[in-house]
């Protein structure tokens, strides 16, 4: 690492990130890492997948390296998002021997009480969880010198913004605050304005699409979706691929039919149990099922590296939200694709002028491996009334 700030940072944080596989820095790296070792707040707009932990997580590490009696606080929106950001900041901070420990519902209270005890340098939580342990009196907020507001807006669309209020009004004096969001809006403003001194705002990019990810909308009806769906899909069965759709009921029927063909699937939404879900995440990390099909639970900052492909097999509900989806493939620099299904006319009219133009074409049925004899015995066979119609057929309801 060639980098004159590589050269700033103690070096047991270095050791670990050479460990991790880091040759540069990214550029929210550069760019907010001086700022939090300066001791200023920040508000970083950036898009998801140019390195935001690794950015706030270096420069906390270093804080809490330099003053032993320091406390960070890192708030995330989801627990899938908590556990992957308490991953990297473990590696990080590992030679150091900072203790990470992360707070999130759905799971038993008691361990992580116990846990507490420990005294970990780190909290990493989400809202209501942690809120619950401090009313309780297991976490006292006032030992948190700098919080950390990860997906900022996405925990201001989850409706968390009363709970986020509260917790930091708790923590005094005031820590010092960072602030990292895909979008920064008026919320996020009155955020700043309520608690932030004098903050540094960083814009790494545009709110787009990133240049990285090739994306396409296949016009459809919806007895068409799932016949496109496994046209595509067989077109390369070992493909790492990421699907979106609206429903828990949705994503299950779906996978289900999936599966029939022999594809190695896994499946991930809000009724699982979070042992099981970080069991599937795991396995599609590790590339022992190669396709996930989720709702949005996945699109909330969840990195998963070298996704092949991202369909939206249901369109998102908002133009941001497909954002957050598409950004799960072309991290990091990487090259991306993803495909979204239109039916009838759904694409909603804020999505237009808020993406780039993006490639558009008609679903054409295909009959995989069929020969003309088969074809016309199939015809036939429709005319008498016999015809059972298969995947992606118009006939056909998924």
């Amino acid at each position: 690492m060639v980098n004159k700030m590589m050269n700033k940072l103690n070096t047991k944080t270095t050791q670990s990130l050479k460990k991790m596989g880091f040759e540069n820095l990214t550029e929210v790296q550069k760019k907010v890492i001086p700022f939090i070792l300066e001791g200023k707040e920040v508000i970083c707009r950036s898009k998801t997948g140019t390195g935001k932990t690794a950015a706030f997580g270096i420069g906390l590490i270093e804080r809490l390296v330099e003053e032993k009696s320091k406390k960070g606080l890192i708030i995330t929106p989801t627990r899938e998002l908590a556990v992957q950001v308490s991953k990297e900041l473990h590696q990080i901070g590992k030679i150091h021997r900072i203790e990470v420990l992360t707070i999130y519902g759905g799971v038993s209270i008691d361990n992580q009480i116990s846990n507490l005890r420990h005294n970990p340098e780190i909290v990493v939580a989400t809202p209501g969880r942690l809120l619950d342990l401090i009313q309780r009196g297991n976490i006292n907020p006032k030992k948190f010198d700098m919080v950390i507001l990860d997906e900022a807006d996405i925990m201001l669309d989850m409706g968390f913004i009363d709970d986020i209020d509260k917790v930091l009004q708790m923590i005094q004096p005031p820590p010092l605050i960072a602030l990292f969001s895909a979008t920064v809006d008026e919320q996020i403003l009155n955020i700043a304005k309520k608690y932030m001194r004098n903050y540094e705002f960083i814009e790494i990019s545009d709110m787009s699409k990133p240049i990285e990810i090739s994306e396409k909308i296949i016009d459809v009806t919806k007895n068409e979706k799932f016949g496109a769906l496994l046209d595509i899909l067989f077109e390369d069965k070992n493909r790492k691929t990421l699907i979106f759709l609206n429903t828990k009921r949705g994503v299950e029927r779906v996978a289900e039919k999936i599966e029939q063909k022999r594809f190695k699937v896994g499946t991930l939404h809000g009724n699982m149990s979070q042992n099981k879900r970080e069991f599937v995440l795991q396995q599609f990390k590790e590339n022992k099922i190669n396709i996930l099909i989720a709702t949005d639970v996945a699109a909330r900052g969840i990195h998963i590296n070298n996704v092949d492909l991202v369909i939206n097999f249901d369109l998102a509900k908002t133009a941001k939200t497909h954002l957050h989806r598409i950004g799960r493939t072309g991290r990091m620099n990487q090259k991306g694709n993803a495909i979204s299904f239109n039916t009838v006319n759904e694409l909603r009219s804020e999505y237009i002028g808020y993406l780039p133009p993006v490639e558009s074409e008609s679903y054409t049925y295909k009959e995989r491996g069929e020969n003309k004899q088969k074809r016309k015995g199939r015809k036939q066979e429709r005319n008498k009334g016999n015809y059972n119609p298969q995947y992606g057929d118009p006939n056909y309801s998924y």
